[in-house]
C-alpha cells in the first residue's frame, strides 16, 4: 500500500478514535455531574456549571468547525477532483492515450470558442490549491481536537479519565502526527486513493453528529445543573 494510502487510512482511524474519545468525555461528565449533583454545596455547584459552560462552549466551537471549514473544503476537494480528475497528471481514471486524447479535446473545444486553453499544468493546479485549502482545514481541525482533549486531561478527574478513555487518548497523542504528514501528501486523484478520502469524509460526518449530540448532551446538563 502507498504511503498516500497509508496517510489517508491513518487519518479516517484517527477521526473516528477523536469521535470516541469525546463520546468518553461528555460520558464522564455526564456521570460526575448525575451522581455528584445532589451533595454538592453552592460553591461547588457553581464550579459545575463554569465547567460545564467551558466544555460546551469548546464543542460547539469545534463543531462549528467542523461544520464550516472541514465539511465545505471536502465537498470542495471532491467537486473539483470529479471535474478535473480524468484529465489530471496522475490519474488513472483513464489509460494515457486516453487522457492525451481527452485534453487535446478539450483544448480544442476552448480555442474554438476563443476560451483561454488550459494546459496539463492548469488542471493540475485546480487540485492542488483544492488539496491545500483541504489540508489547512483538517489540521485545524485536528489541533483544536488535541487542545479540547488536551484541556479535559488536565483535569485529572477519575470520572473522565477512567482505563478505557486513557488508552484511547494515548493513542490519540502517538498518531496525532498524522497531520503533519498531510503537509507532504499529494492531492488524493487515482480511484483508490479517492476511496480513502471518502472513507476520511464518512468519519468526519460521523464526528459532526457526534459533535452535535454531545452538545445536547451538555445542554441538558447545563439545565440540571441550574
Amino acid at each position: 500500500m502507498s504511503g498516500a494510502l497509508l496517510t489517508l487510512e491513518g487519518l479516517a482511524a484517527i477521526v473516528r478514535q477523536t469521535s470516541g474519545l469525546v463520546t468518553g468525555l461528555v460520558d464522564g461528565v455526564a456521570h460526575a455531574t448525575r451522581t455528584g449533583l445532589a451533595g454538592y454545596d453552592a460553591l461547588r455547584a457553581r464550579q459545575l456549571r463554569s465547567r460545564l459552560l467551558d466544555l460546551h462552549a469548546e464543542v460547539a466551537r469545534f463543531q462549528m468547525l467542523m461544520n464550516s471549514s472541514v465539511r465545505r473544503s471536502l465537498a470542495d476537494y471532491l467537486r473539483e477532483w470529479a471535474e478535473t480528475a480524468r484529465l489530471h497528471s496522475r490519474s488513472d481514471l483513464l489509460d494515457a492515450a486516453a487522457r492525451d486524447a481527452a485534453l487535446h479535446k478539450a483544448f480544442a473545444a476552448n480555442r474554438s470558442r476563443g476560451l483561454p486553453v488550459p494546459s496539463q499544468a492548469d488542471f493540475d493546479a485546480r487540485l492542488d490549491a483544492a488539496w491545500g485549502r483541504l489540508r489547512k482545514a483538517m489540521a485545524e481541525a485536528g489541533a483544536e481536537a488535541a487542545a479540547i482533549l488536551k484541556d479535559m486531561e488536565a483535569e485529572r478527574s477519575d470520572a473522565i479519565l477512567d482505563a478505557s478513555w486513557t488508552a484511547l487518548m494515548r493513542g490519540f497523542h502517538q498518531r496525532i502526527g498524522i497531520y503533519e504528514e498531510l503537509a507532504a501528501l499529494p492531492p488524493p486523484v487515482t480511484k483508490a486513493e479517492i476511496g480513502r478520502l471518502t472513507e476520511v469524509a464518512e468519519a468526519y460526518e460521523a464526528l459532526i453528529a457526534n459533535l452535535e449530540s454531545a452538545s445536547a448532551r451538555l445542554t441538558a446538563l447545563l439545565r440540571e445543573a441550574g
